[in-house]
């Protein structure tokens, strides 16, 4: 069997948030694509730890593909598609201080 040698408290922001709206719509200029909404890891720690006690949203966006093999020894990132996700957060900053 498995067993848990410990763990952190999860933390996400409802995926209707306006942050979220924001992010979506930055991504979505950038990558030409309509944005994925999804729960991801970095609902973990430390985001329970900086974002749950005073309630501030949080959001992510990635630069993955089904090549990049995230967290594996092999894992890579393709270059333009980090640079989109840069310009992304830029956008995304500029929306979400608007």
């Amino acid at each position: 069997g498995i067993t848990g040698v410990g763990g952190e408290h999860p933390f996400w922001t409802p995926i209707d948030a306006p942050i979220v709206d924001a992010a979506a719509r930055a991504a979505e200029e950038v990558f030409g694509q309509v944005a994925i909404r999804n729960f991801s890891s970095p609902g973990t720690a430390p985001m329970y730890e900086v974002c749950a006690e005073h309630d501030v949203p949080m959001v992510a966006i990635g630069a993955g593909d089904h090549h990049s093999r995230a967290h594996a020894p092999d894992e890579s990132i393709d270059l333009e598609r980090y640079g989109q996700a840069i310009r992304a957060v830029g956008r995304l900053i500029d929306y979400w201080a608007g």
